[in-house]
Formats: C-alpha cells, sequence, structure tokens
C-alpha cells in the first residue's frame, strides 16, 4: 500500500515540502484550512533577502528544484534615520533583493508554488486540518514576535530598483518601516513592530507614517490603496524542529531571522530539507542546522543589540554620510556592530538570552490544538 505523506499548512513552506518530496517519487496531500492557496496575503510584495549570501537567491531556488518567475531584482536601499537623513548602499550587478509578489494572484509566489505542486499531482484538501497525523507541520508562526502592517497601492510611478527603509520607534517601535515596488507601476509600503505591546496599534502607526513621513507619502501621491494586510512573525532558534514523530518547516518552527523578519529563504529551505530527511532517512535537526542555524544565530544577536537602541542611535546606523556599494556598506555594518555595540552584547550574554527565549517560546510544548487555531499566542 502507498505511503501518503501528509503535510498541514499551504503556505510557502507547506508547498516547497510537497514540491520536494513529489520530486523524490512521494505521494502527498497538502491539508490547508483556508479555501484556497494565497490568503495569508492580499496581493503585496515582498522581498528575498539576496546580499551576504553564499549564492545568488534566484540561483538557490532553481537549485532546490522550485519554479518561480517574475522576481524584480532590487538594485538599492535608501535608508532613512528618525532625523530623515539617509544614506544609499547600492549594486551594480548581485541585485540586493528580489522583489515577489504574494497573495492569490496568477504571478505570486504562492500561486506559482501550489501549480507546480498540483503539476507533479500533489493532492490538496482545503477547509480542513482534522487529519491528527501529520509528517510536516507548516502553520505559520506559532507565537508572534513580531508585526507587520501595510497596504499595496497601484497606479504609482516609483523607481522599480529601489527600496526604500526606516528606523524610527514613533513609526515602527524597535523595527522598521519600508516600501518595496514591483516593478515602476506597484508598490506595498509596511510598518513593523518587535514590541508587543504595540501589535494593537499597527492601523495607526502605519497612518502616522504615511502622514508625517515623505520619504512614503510620496511614492503613493497618485495611487491607488489597496486592503490592508498584516504579517505576524515568529523568530526563533529551536534546539529540535521534531515534535512526537512530526518536522516542523518555516515559522512553525521560527525560522525567521530575528533582526528583519526575512523567513521566505528559510520557508524554501527548510520544506527541502524536510522532504530529504523524510526520503533519506536523515537527521532533519542536523540538516537545518548546518544549512542556516548560523544566520539565525547571528540575526537574534542583532536583535538583542536593536532592542536596546533608541532613535539617537537608529540616526548613526542610517546615515553612513554618503551612498556605498553593497561590499562596503557589509564592511562598515561589521566594524559597527564590532565598535559601536559589542558593549551591549557582553552585557546581555548572548548564550543565556537564548536560553531565555528558548523558555518563553517553547515550540515543543506546544498542545496539537495550537496548529489549527485561528489566533496566535503572544506570550506575555
Amino acid at each position: 500500500m502507498t505511503q501518503i505523506r501528509k503535510i498541514v499548512g499551504g503556505g510557502l513552506s507547506g508547498l516547497a515540502t510537497a514540491i520536494a518530496l513529489a520530486h523524490k517519487g512521494e505521494t502527498v496531500t497538502v491539508y490547508e484550512r483556508s479555501k484556497t492557496i494565497g490568503t495569508k496575503f492580499p496581493e503585496s510584495v515582498h522581498a528575498f533577502r539576496n546580499y551576504n549570501t553564499f549564492m545568488d537567491e534566484n540561483d538557490f531556488i532553481k537549485s532546490r528544484g522550485f519554479i518561480i518567475n517574475n522576481l524584480k531584482p532590487i538594485h538599492k536601499i535608501i535608508k532613512f534615520g528618525p532625523s530623515l537623513k539617509f544614506s544609499e548602499t547600492y549594486s551594480k550587478d548581485k541585485p540586493l533583493f528580489y522583489a515577489t509578489k504574494r497573495g492569490n494572484v496568477n504571478n505570486s509566489l504562492d500561486y506559482q508554488l501550489s501549480e507546480q505542486a498540483k503539476n507533479l499531482n500533489v493532492e490538496f484538501q482545503f477547509g480542513t486540518t482534522n487529519n491528527k497525523s501529520f509528517d510536516v507541520i507548516a502553520t505559520g508562526a506559532a507565537f508572534a514576535t513580531e508585526m507587520g502592517y501595510g497596504h499595496h497601492y497601484t497606479d504609482v510611478n516609483v523607481k522599480d530598483d529601489t527600496i526604500i527603509f526606516l528606523l524610527n520607534d514613533y513609526f515602527a517601535p524597535k523595527g522598521y518601516a519600508y516600501a518595496i515596488p514591483y516593478g515602476k507601476n506597484e508598490i506595498s509600503i509596511v510598518t513593523t513592530s518587535f514590541v508587543r505591546s504595540s501589535f494593537n496599534s499597527m492601523s495607526t502607526l502605519f497612518d502616522r507614517l504615511i502622514d508625517n513621513v515623505p520619504a512614503f507619502s510620496e511614492l503613493i501621491e497618485s495611487g491607488k490603496r489597496g486592503p490592508a494586510f498584516a504579517k505576524i512573525g515568529f523568530s526563533y532558534l529551536p534546539k529540535t524542529a521534531k515534535v512526537k514523530n512530526s518536522l516542523l518547516v518555516g515559522e512553525a518552527a521560527g525560522f525567521s531571522e530575528a533582526d528583519r523578519g526575512f523567513g521566505m529563504h528559510y520557508a524554501l529551505e527548510s520544506g527541502f530539507l524536510a522532504a530529504k530527511a523524510i526520503t533519506e532517512r536523515s537527521d532533519y535537526d542536523e540538516l537545518w542546522k548546518t544549512s542556516f542555524e548560523s544566520n539565525l544565530i547571528v540575526a537574534f544577536k542583532r536583535r538583542l543589540i536593536l532592542n536596546n537602541l533608541g532613535n539617537e542611535q537608529y540616526d548613526k546606523l542610517a546615515n553612513t554620510g554618503t551612498a556605498m556599494s553593497s561590499d562596503e556598506y557589509l564592511k562598515h555594518k561589521k566594524a559597527q556592530t564590532t565598535n559601536m555595540f559589542k558593549q551591549i552584547l557582553d552585557n546581555l550574554h548572548t548564550a543565556n538570552e537564548i536560553k531565555k527565549h528558548r523558555k518563553m517560546f517553547d515550540i515543543t510544548q506546544l498542545n496539537e490544538r495550537l496548529w489549527n487555531l485561528d489566533t496566535i499566542p503572544t506570550h506575555n
């Protein structure tokens, strides 16, 4: 009798796992709570980080067997501090980011992966997650450590290769605001917070940003605003990404960079590695730790630093005083972290902070019913 591999969750990590399993000849069923794929976000623009990576993200995606088209290269980022002084980082060759669409639209990342899965004969069961025995859990954030809120705009006229980025606690408490274009005529603007007490005020923070920061409001003067969208994020450093007989992928395991919230790369990679572990009977924890645990630790350290800074320090972070290449920026960033923030890290004792974080957000202790909840605990 053919064994059916069961995945709960039809987001990026669940789809990636399904595709990778199907490539190995496995029979796969995806159980998705919603009635269709791509309901986590309305139409909106998101970005893959492509700087300081071991290979180009587009090439990496292809190397894992995923077929994703319409990625838009971004070669420049303009960073603003609270005083609205700014600096530019650029790359003439390798893009700094790749912009992609999310949502239930034909060219979105979600739609493209779901079509690839269907072409590989993956079965989808929508509107249910009732099966109690899953090989892979891909249900998204188990806790909320950060939140983003924004709108997608069409009929704008913007630079198609430039991201706008802002550090300012008045608009984005311990987080950041950003604008990512998708071509010249579409852009998404988002503000984020890493302070849980502000999560219920995200729409107010967003309106405050648009009303007070011309770098953002000028982008959308002639645009049409789409529905609001909110993103709950969960960044974690698990000891294990296995619960009972199930493997956790994507944000169900907390695989997201704690400093800037980049998670799509890890959704795809953890899905690929989970499939590898299942089909080759290898150790999943060993696979993901070898692949990207060090990245998550570095991001966690940066999050510790950012949580201890305020607007005065943000200006020093954002304003380098000149435009610089991506290579120059990475050298500057490393020196800045070493010289400016070493004392913060020394005082915090990173290892102890990781232990506290793991105790606060222990994914191995979650009751099974949490995989099906509509609300995500923030852990007070």
